[in-house]
């Protein structure tokens, strides 16, 4: 009941209608009332690698189509989340005991980052419920030695590649799928060689959309993965120095998003202590020694391969660790001085309640009405000339989160606006000087002043047009109208 309350509190307030958001519902909308077929993912950092299976935004599209409305996706999302809570108390049962399931299914449910997770629709948010699912038929096809659990186990695995962060359990879950599969089917040869098969075959399945659209044009992908793969580019640093950076910021990233405003020493501090403790209940316990083992390799392992990213960490791109995390903690609960290990956990789900409660009594529906506001006016504005529109942020000057306010505008006009990309997975993010007006959007949470004539800078000197001829502002957005070329 506490992650039902956490996750349904004020719901309506804390509703986004961010770039990401935007897009998906884009997305949705081509797919349903024109046909789209979508062939690849979402985008990532990796901009020029098509990495992601499309499944995300047909899982969108099809709660969209049942419900027609933004709020019911997020409440979807919400779902998930609520019965990831469920779920995670059988694998700990399953894996452990009943306490241990308990007290994980206690600390997922508060955690202020898995709240989030259940009140918003994006790419992240759905991978720690897929991963639960993929984890419990793990276990249950070891213990129950019945092979259409572990064949389960693959498919939700597979699945949860809606992002990323999944590929950071891959070495792991393959050894421990190859170890479970010669368990479950003693006769079997070569498990590790048939194993190899059966990810080729589901994870086959699950890519296959992305496989024709690899093949249909020659596989623009691949070259530039292999240069990734060999550190070439600037995605992936082998370099030592860049590697020790990157994996002390991600668990300090980490920790501080379930220990909450702790700083990087301090979370270097707990993450010590955290896998000395669990390294010393896996050596001195007798039951379910492998098990916790396991664990312990895919939370230690994980960590090791985020150092290879030598971009800017994020801890959304961790988002597949968190069931094992709390699993853990589950386990941590059989050993040691109960009492202080009990103190320690109610300390960390008072902290997350009230700093999730506070946030959530903070936030305002200006998240999600914010992109219809500016829409409005950008109509009233425009007069029924053609236009088209510019989102300038601070980290990002491309267009790219332009998604919102073209998704505001379509479902205010009741027309589809902007048209798709090459790859068909996102709005096309040239600007099109033809049109009547241009309205260039420059949007700062922070430093609004100071940011709007960098916009206005680059803007002017990327696209030589005059001086804007009006602006106005709504909440942390300028926006500037210019005359197009036409």
């Amino acid at each position: 009941m506490l992650g039902v309350f956490l996750r349904l509190y004020r719901f309506p307030q804390t509703l986004i209608l961010g770039t990401d958001q935007g897009g998906a519902y884009i997305l949705a909308d081509r797919i349903i009332n024109q046909g789209h077929i979508l062939l690849v993912g979402p985008l990532t950092s990796l901009l020029q690698v098509n990495l992601l299976p499309p499944a995300f935004y047909y899982i969108v599209t099809f709660v969209y189509l049942l419900f027609r409305s933004e709020i019911s996706v997020s409440l979807a999302f919400s779902f998930a989340g609520i019965v990831s809570v469920i779920l995670i108390y059988f694998l700990g049962k399953n894996i452990f005991n009943a306490k241990s399931g308990l007290i994980s299914a206690l600390t997922y449910a508060v955690s202020q980052s898995m709240v989030w997770y259940g009140r918003n629709m994006w790419e992240p948010h759905l991978v720690p419920f897929f991963v639960i699912l993929s984890l419990l038929f793990l276990f249950k096809a070891k213990n129950q030695t019945k092979l259409i659990f572990l064949h389960l186990s693959l498919f939700f695995f597979f699945l949860s590649f809606l992002y990323v962060s999944s590929l950071l359990l891959l070495p792991v879950y393959y050894f421990c799928f190859a170890y479970f599969y010669k368990s479950v089917k003693s006769s079997v040869r070569w498990p590790y060689i048939k194993t190899v098969l059966l990810f080729l075959i589901y994870g086959g399945l699950v890519y296959l959309p992305v496989i024709i659209f690899e093949h249909t044009r020659s596989y623009p992908s691949l070259n530039y993965l292999f240069q990734v793969l060999q550190g070439k580019t600037e995605y992936v640093s082998f370099q030592s120095p860049n590697y020790l950076t990157s994996v002390t910021t991600h668990i300090f990233l980490f920790i501080n998003s379930i220990f909450i405003n702790v700083n990087i020493f301090q979370s270097l501090i707990i993450f010590i202590i955290f896998i000395g403790l669990v390294s010393y209940i896996t050596v001195k316990t007798k039951n379910n020694r492998f098990n916790l083992f396991v664990l312990l390799m895919f939370f230690i392992i994980a960590f090791l391969l985020s150092g290879l990213y030598s971009q800017k960490p994020s801890d959304y791109r961790l988002a597949s660790l968190y069931p094992v995390f709390f699993l853990l903690i589950g386990a941590v609960t059989k050993a040691g001085n109960r009492t202080i290990l009990f103190l320690i956990i109610f300390i960390i789900i008072a902290l997350n309640i009230k700093s999730t409660l506070d946030s959530i009594r903070n936030l305002n529906l200006q998240n999600y009405l914010h992109a219809y506001r500016v829409a409005t006016e950008i109509l009233i504005r425009s007069e029924n000339q053609k236009f088209t529109i510019y989102t300038v942020k601070p980290f990002d000057f491309s267009n790219f989160h332009s998604t919102p306010y073209w998704w505001a505008l379509e479902k205010l006009t009741g027309k589809r606006l902007i048209t798709l990309n090459d790859r068909g997975n996102w709005i096309n993010q040239d600007l099109d000087l033809n049109s009547s007006l241009i309205y260039l959007i420059c949007s700062d949470t922070e430093n609004k002043s100071s940011f709007q004539d960098k916009c206005l800078d680059y803007f002017a000197s990327s696209y030589r047009l005059s001086d804007p001829v009006k602006y106005f502002s709504i909440d942390n957005a300028t926006v500037y109208e210019f005359q197009g070329i036409y």
